[in-house]
């Protein structure tokens, strides 16, 4: 695994290909668990113009030996008249409002493991993309070229290769400002660690959705309960056949994300029982409780924050609550959460989940988690 732009990556070899080339492409792709399809960009995308800038080489899958489109409509995990002509296809809306499409394809992909082998997994259904517009990190050092995909729809590789995966995965995400230095591993299967001592709580797991929702019952600042979030802010709902609200765990959300009647519950309690005697700074993207932060003080001075889960809580310290960071000659803070109205979702982030082991298995719909160091090569 690696990272860019506060994202965490995991490299995926691409393709077979014949001497002198390199046996299969590497890849980096945004590993998310709040969607279920992987994809790549493929050089087609060149046709319409509609490729984001990478620094690695579009995948040229037609020049792949073992590059198989999927026949419109007559494969499983084809969506019934959702083809480009005579192969099945697919499109992903993201929240921000980039998206992709193009093909679904068969491809073998190729893994680096820990014991410094490598592991070709054949027949992985991926999609091919040919449009991918709106994506921010475009650039010609970018080495993003997609999305892996860990949510637990039928597309997930979690999901197509169960008998690999055996319905569960693990990670463990290093502080980002140090995780360029250390190498870790996304775990399937019999390579999960045991999570004998390790916190859990239930997975709902709805097949309308691709997300890993979990019980939130309550949240506190320094082991104070915030009584003015109720429980109808935090439950997620049904309505009209669909679904509000609720609460996700999300390794593609660089931050947490809370309706805003939940952030400014939180914003008064911070504001009213721990920052008063700071002085505020400006906002930090769309992250507005920032203040700065004198030299006598320390991380033992801010408050932590709780969530408190079905059966569980999860508390988060202030390395992992805050964001810091230095302008000019000052040191800074921001509560590393944002408002954004995401039908009603509370978002648990990727910075928020950094030194913690997480296991998620979809046999026994249970998530586990417990304290790591994740820059020990996990």
């Amino acid at each position: 695994m690696k990272n860019q732009d506060l994202m965490y990556l995991i490299e995926t070899g691409f393709g077979t290909f014949p001497p002198p080339r390199a046996p299969h492409n590497k890849y980096f792709l945004h590993i998310d668990t709040a969607s279920e399809l992987m994809w790549a960009q493929c050089d087609e995308c060149r046709r319409t113009r509609s490729c984001f800038l990478q620094a690695a080489p579009l995948f040229p899958a037609r020049q792949s030996k073992t590059y198989r489109p999927l026949p419109c409509n007559k494969h499983p995990l084809c969506t019934p008249g959702e083809c480009i002509k005579s192969t099945c296809s697919y499109e992903i809306v993201y929240a921000d409002d980039a998206a992709t499409s193009g093909y679904l394809a068969q491809e073998s992909l190729t893994f680096r493991s820990d014991k410094n082998k490598t592991a070709t997994v054949q027949k992985v259904v991926f999609g091919c993309g040919i449009k991918n517009l709106g994506f921010s990190e475009s650039s010609k050092t970018n080495i993003v070229a997609g999305n892996f995909g860990m949510g637990p729809g039928k597309l997930s590789f979690l999901t197509q290769k169960r008998d690999i995966t055996q319905g569960r995965f693990s990670y463990c995400l290093p502080p980002f400002e140090s995780a360029h230095k250390s190498t870790t591993f996304l775990r399937f299967g019999n390579d999960v660690p045991q999570t004998k001592g390790f916190k859990s709580t239930p997975l709902i797991i709805n097949r309308d959705n691709p997300f890993y929702f979990v019980v939130l019952k309550g949240i506190s600042i320094a082991n104070k309960r915030v009584n003015t979030i109720t429980d109808s802010m935090l439950a997620r709902t049904n309505a009209d056949g669909g679904g509000y609200g609720g609460c996700i765990v999300d390794s593609g959300s660089t931050i947490t994300v809370v309706p805003p009647v939940v952030y400014q519950k939180l914003k008064e309690m911070l504001i009213k029982n721990h920052f008063l005697s700071y002085k505020k700074t400006r906002n930090l993207e769309s992250m507005d409780v920032c203040y700065l932060f004198p030299r006598n003080k320390g991380f033992k001075d801010l408050p932590n924050i709780t969530f408190h889960f079905q059966d569980s809580d999860m508390v988060l310290p202030p390395q992992l609550g805050y964001i810091f960071g230095k302008r000019g000659k000052n040191n800074y803070f921001c509560l590393a959460m944002a408002a954004h109205d995401i039908d009603g979702l509370i978002v648990i982030g990727a910075l928020q989940q950094a030194n913690t082991r997480f296991v998620f298995d979809i046999v026994k719909r249970k998530l586990y988690f417990g304290h790591e160091d994740c820059t020990l090569g996990a």
